[in-house]
């Protein structure tokens, strides 16, 4: 993907910005992104985004509106293993007795569950960041709680 001149300049390499600013810095086509959008939200509104593809699956699902937006310009690599260990909340890793591994964490495509039918490219990166910032939050925590 080629990103527009001067994008990290006004915005860093992680740019909070408003979500039209961000499909058209990445030059992505406008309308088919916003049409997109329209019948994600429609679908939300309408209690039917379970039947979406991918399925959208959040117990309380909510539509795509308020921003902020963050955009992280990245390129394709290596695929990831559609597998992976269980982890649970808080992406601790769960053993076969369906407990907490004390201290081990997987996030991103090192953890399993995440896929729906087919890689997308880039589609492990949601999950390692989500998974990535809550796992560091828990291990904190943990060693915090370790020193007291």
């Amino acid at each position: 993907m080629q990103w527009k001149k001067g994008f990290r300049e006004r915005h860093g390499a992680t740019g909070k910005i408003a979500f039209e600013e961000a499909v058209k810095a990445a030059g992505l086509p406008l309308e088919a992104v916003m049409q997109t959008v329209k019948e994600f939200n429609e679908a939300v509104k309408a209690g039917k985004a379970a039947q979406l593809n991918p399925p959208y699956l959040f117990e309380h699902p909510h539509e795509l509106k308020k921003g902020p937006f963050y955009l992280i310009p990245a390129v394709g690599g290596i695929a990831n293993t559609f597998g992976g260990p269980k982890i649970d909340k808080y992406a601790r890793v769960i053993n076969t007795e369906d407990r907490p591994i004390p201290g081990l964490y997987a996030a991103g495509a090192a953890a399993g569950g995440i896929w729906y039918q087919a890689d997308i490219s880039g589609s492990q990166l949601g999950g390692c960041l989500v998974f990535g910032r809550l796992a560091a939050r828990h291990a904190a925590a943990r060693a915090k709680k370790a020193k007291a």
